[in-house]
């Protein structure tokens, strides 16, 4: 219960905790992207599935912002949200993900 509310409800929560993770995550997320542009081959069908996810994942950014909310993280939108806003903000990062590691093949 405690953790449930330190991550969603507390001021430390929202603005410490998941900024610098967020951060972490697209940090390493995208080392390995540049490491595999430098290095590897890139696979033109694999691009189309991670730009299809990122558009998706867009838009329900672009959708979270026109209601107010500018600062948004996945629990937010996933949690408070409509069916459709959360089932396109999940296919978004499945569809980025698939299309990453596809793209290595």
């Amino acid at each position: 219960m405690w953790r449930a509310y330190f991550y969603e409800k507390s001021w430390v929560g929202r603005w410490v905790y998941k900024p610098p993770a967020t951060a972490l995550w697209m940090g390493v997320l995208g080392g390995i992207a540049y490491t595999h542009v430098q290095s590897g081959e890139l696979q033109p069908w694999a691009l189309s599935l991670i730009g299809l996810g990122f558009a998706l994942f867009l838009g329900v950014k672009i959708s979270m912002m026109r209601r107010g909310k500018v600062v948004s993280f996945g629990a937010d939108i996933i949690n408070g949200s409509p069916w459709y806003i959360a089932v396109s903000y999940v296919t978004g990062y499945g569809l980025m993900i698939a299309g990453f590691i596809l793209s290595f093949a």
